[in-house]
């Protein structure tokens, strides 16, 4: 009669210690109490299934019943041990605990546990499965369990610990039997095929350890099923018939796809896959081993033999995988990984496949951190109206120019204004608002540029009037001509000296009131070319004061790099031949540099039409001192007038904040002091 046949996992179980794959340090520990001995009554082993428990116990169990032992390792020699890996010792009782789970089982094995082994030193109780013992069991197993005869020895495995009572677990040694890695698998594998004389493609060991899923008992189920299918030489493509897996030829199909963005061939192709009888929860996962393979492929060809594919759909695959860099691979997994958890849950699993499908097509490459800023960088240099040049840069968050506006701009010039057709009102105060920035167009195609009027409330009339900025000169008295009195019946006299009794009679009367004339100004002498003295009749300060904030309205068109340092800088009381200028801290640094005050007075003679030796200063100023993060005084900085910190308006007027804005849409959401 024919020897029967028997299958991989059970003429290949562990015999010895050194032959428990991946459980080296369990190995040591049993071995190593045997040789100082100090061995135990009691043991637990736990673990998932199929990862050497059961064959640890008889390993075990041979050593301590060895002839030659107590022995390091058994000999599978002597009758004890042959006996053991028959399954036939009389003293090595192996007991079910699932079919044996009552509590008389259990008060029988007390009762056989007084007598003495028949042929061995000690007699072994193995109980697999023991978390399927009844409460009442574990109960009656409690007292024999914590001091058994000192020939007994137990045993006990299982792959659900949590369901063992805490007074059994602590009454045993216990060791966690892990999941095998898929390289102890594949090593395994690979030894046992030689030994078989199995011929394995590139990539079986691989799919068999991945479906294994670290389990030894389950790789070598599966490497039997596979050989009974393609004999003995085994291709991934024999592997995946003979196992029902997804042909890899449908993963490579749909991430092709995917990739070029045909999303309706995509959806399609799940359509084809639900006809064939294809279980869509598994292609999911197989999608997703495939996303890993090509993310391994990416990343070095040296991992190549930890794919699951074989070589022909490594060469298709490779051609997919360089078109793109190894971030966008990285997203592709991390999304199907995310969107795999909800379809293997769901209870429509196509739809849910679909809508991952389009959600996958819709990622894009990512570029490099590196590479985005070399762009700028270029753009920087390349491109007109940029921090990097003289033209001013767009807001792209600016409010737009209104019709009225568009139909009767304002043009500031250096000698005055060119009046619009509107009337236009001057202002009483000195404190004049900054353009907006205008329109991409509008500096691209050398449009001249809008300018953004003040509104200031008459405290008489109570009306606004919309009024154009100071011109940078006082007006000559020609611009007025000779006509340049005021109807006395109002009261009013010629320049600025205050309100007037007129004013109120006119809002008597309820007559109209017409719009104040400015002073008729002294021109002042020009300053000497050789560095001498101001005159005497050098503008008050107020007038300086709206004259520069006149010149910094042109220098954001002319220099945006020295328009943002000089930004809310104010004008002090001319002394002599130096012109004095409080600017911000931060900005200390960068003014303080010999071409830098060589630009600012070029401009600012040419602004004023004339050529003056001045020694140009700078110092703090003092409305930028005593910041914190809680603002002046420890008060609120995020809003009010009382705080120098910039308002949002005044934020966007900051070239740099309107590059930044118009580069990549972004918005001013909070103001925080430099700390």
């Amino acid at each position: 009669m024919a020897e029967a046949y028997q299958v991989l996992a059970r003429k290949w179980r562990p015999q010895l210690f050194a032959e428990l794959a991946g459980l080296e340090h369990i190995a040591r520990t049993l071995q190593n109490a045997i040789r100082l001995d100090r061995v135990g009554h009691a043991f637990l082993f736990t673990g998932s299934r199929g990862v050497g428990k059961t064959s640890a116990a008889r390993i075990l169990a041979k050593a301590l019943n060895c002839v030659k032992g107590p022995a390091v390792e058994p000999c599978n020699q002597c009758e004890n041990c042959i006996a053991v890996t028959a399954g036939s010792a009389a003293d090595v009782i192996e007991i079910d605990g699932a079919s044996n789970r009552g509590v008389g089982e259990i008060r029988l094995l007390r009762e056989n546990i007084t007598y003495l082994p028949q042929s061995s030193p000690c007699k072994i109780y193995i109980i697999d499965e023991v978390h399927m013992l009844t409460t009442e069991a574990f109960n009656a197993l409690l007292k024999t369990l914590e001091e058994p005869p000192a020939h007994v020895k137990f045993i006990m495995a299982t792959t659900d610990v949590h369901k063992v009572p805490m007074t059994i677990l602590s009454r045993c040694q216990r060791f966690d039997f892990g999941r095998l890695t898929g390289a102890t698998i594949v090593t395994a594998l690979t030894e046992i095929a030689d030994r078989e004389k199995l011929t394995l493609g590139p990539g079986v060991p691989e799919l068999l350890a991945r479906e294994a899923q670290g389990s030894m008992r389950d790789a070598l189920s599966l490497l039997d099923q596979a050989r009974s299918y393609a004999g003995e030489a085994l291709a991934v493509n024999d592997l995946r018939s003979a196992l029902g897996l997804i042909e890899a030829r449908h993963c490579f199909a749909l991430l092709e796809k995917v990739v070029t963005g045909d999303l309706c061939a995509a959806v399609g192709l799940v359509n084809d896959l639900e006809q064939a009888g294809v279980d869509l929860k598994r292609f999911s996962e197989e999608f997703l081993f495939y996303l890993r393979d090509a993310l391994f492929l990416k990343l070095s060809g040296e991992l190549k033999g930890l794919l699951g594919i074989s070589v022909d759909e490594i060469g298709l695959l490779e051609p997919l995988v360089a078109g793109n860099l190894l971030p966008y691979w990285q997203q592709l997994f991390d999304l199907w990984q995310e969107q795999y958890s909800r379809i293997k849950i769901s209870q429509t699993p196509r739809l849910a496949l679909e809508m991952a499908l389009i959600e996958l097509g819709m990622v894009r490459d990512l570029l490099p951190v590196e590479e985005l800023l070399g762009r700028i960088d270029r753009y920087l240099k390349v491109v007109p109206g940029t921090l990097s040049g003289n033209s001013p840069v767009v807001d792209k968050q600016a409010a737009p120019v209104s019709e009225s506006r568009s139909r009767n701009p304002v043009y500031p010039t250096a000698s005055g204004l060119i009046k619009s057709q509107e009337e236009v009102r001057r202002p009483e105060s000195s404190q004049v608002s900054r353009p907006r920035s205008t329109t991409v167009s509008s500096y691209l195609s050398g449009a001249p540029a809008t300018v953004n009027s003040a509104v200031v409330k008459n405290a008489s009339l109570k009306e606004s009037s919309r009024v154009s900025e100071m011109p940078p000169e006082p007006p000559s008295p020609e611009d007025f001509g000779e006509a340049s009195a005021i109807d006395g019946d109002n009261g009013l006299q010629p320049g600025f000296s205050g309100p007037s009794s007129g004013v109120e009679a006119g809002e008597k009367r309820g007559a109209e009131v017409p719009p104040r004339v400015p002073p008729r100004p002294q021109k002042s002498a020009p300053l000497k070319t050789g560095g001498g003295a101001l005159p005497a009749t050098e503008p008050a300060r107020e007038d300086q004061q709206a004259q520069w904030e006149a010149f910094l309205e042109r220098l954001a068109s002319q220099d945006a790099r020295l328009a943002a340092m000089l930004q809310r800088s104010r004008l002090q009381p001319v002394n002599g031949g130096t012109l004095l200028l409080e600017v911000a801290p931060h900005a200390l640094a960068l003014l303080d540099q010999e071409s830098v005050k060589q630009d600012i007075l070029s401009l600012w003679a040419e602004f004023r039409g004339r050529s003056d030796t001045l020694e140009l200063q700078f110092r703090a100023s003092s409305a930028f001192a005593g910041y914190s993060s809680t603002g002046c005084n420890g008060a609120s900085s995020s809003s009010g007038r009382g705080s120098s910190l910039p308002t949002k308006e005044e934020i966007f007027k900051d070239p740099a904040v309107c590059f930044i804005s118009d580069r990549f849409g972004g918005r001013v959401t909070e103001i925080k002091p430099r700390k």
